[in-house]
């Protein structure tokens, strides 16, 4: 099924336009000395259009001209306006984006593929692990331990959560991972668990990259839990746990049944798909990581997700 893809910029989209633009005003200030001196202008162009894609691209370009425009000095030589003998130079990089923006929608935006040395993918095996219920072994009261240990007292509404910017990092906004719909938790952990989770999210990307599947992000489905929200699951679920890991803010579930496919990366396009594949590449990832001390995982049949507490 389809999800309410975003068309809108994310604010991750915004500061790389903003983080471009600026690198292109540096890269306008730095001067090569040759027999006819050159800057570095027309090479922060191509990285911005190359790297954040058409779309992105060119609206960091547009940003950088205005800027230019309205009198800061980003241009060559520290200089801004469009009034002298450069003006339709520096226009042109704005056609020139769009011109790679209109190839790009018509051609399409090929995935990075990994190659051998005679040039054919590479498709790593898929091995996945010998038994969920062995590899990931971890209950709640171990994982309760270190979550009291290393995480946030408990805090009882959403509203104080949200106050406790110098303990947690929001998490609601990744390019490599998805966050469900969070009825009774909100998107904030503590730092090294939003580094776990991230950590896990771009080793699954590269993972089904090397493997040769889709671009699959992961769906996260709780995250730090209120006491507030503790109490209004329990009305719905007796069975949930009023101890919760979660409470602490370095506890966090992924499915392992549905995972988020990109189909254009671009525009933001995706949907929602029940495919196992995904579930095999993951649990090799959250494998490595648990052996090697990070986390713990406890495999939850019932509720179809993987429940993980940073160490």
């Amino acid at each position: 099924m389809n999800t309410a893809a975003k068309q809108k910029l994310s604010t991750r989209d915004l500061t790389r336009i903003a983080v471009f633009a600026a690198l292109m005003a540096v890269c306008s200030w730095i001067t090569i000395p040759a027999t006819v001196p050159f800057t570095l202008q027309t090479l922060g162009v191509f990285l911005a259009v190359g790297l954040l894609g058409g779309r992105r691209g060119t609206l960091a370009i547009v940003v950088y001209v205005l800027l230019g425009a309205i009198g800061m000095p980003v241009f060559a030589g520290f200089s801004s306006g469009l009034g002298g003998t450069s003006s339709g130079y520096i226009v042109g990089f704005v056609f020139s984006a769009l011109l790679m923006w209109a190839m790009e929608k018509a051609l399409g935006r090929s995935v990075p593929v990994l190659v051998k040395a005679d040039g054919t993918p590479v498709k790593n095996r898929l091995t996945s692990v010998v038994s969920f219920d062995v590899s990931f072994p971890d209950l709640n009261d171990v994982q309760l331990t270190t979550a009291q240990r290393l995480g946030v007292p408990l805090m009882a509404s959403r509203a104080e959560a949200a106050q406790g910017k110098d303990k947690l990092v929001y998490v609601g906004d990744s390019p490599h991972y998805a966050l469900m719909s969070l009825k009774h938790s909100a998107p904030y952990l503590v730092p090294r668990a939003a580094t776990l989770l991230n950590t896990i999210a771009r080793a699954f990307n590269d993972s089904c990259v090397t493997k040769g599947y889709p671009f699959y992000k992961l769906l996260v489905t709780s995250v730090l839990r209120t006491q507030e929200d503790v109490q209004h699951l329990r009305r719905v679920n007796q069975n949930a746990s009023e101890n919760s890991c979660h409470q602490y803010g370095t506890t966090f579930d992924i499915s392992y049944n549905k995972f988020l496919l990109v189909t254009d990366p671009d525009k933001g396009r995706s949907e929602i798909v029940y495919v196992t594949p995904p579930k095999g590449i993951l649990s090799e990832v959250l494998e490595d990581l648990r052996l090697a001390g990070a986390c713990y995982v406890k495999f939850e049949k019932k509720q179809s997700c993987f429940h993980i507490t940073a160490r």
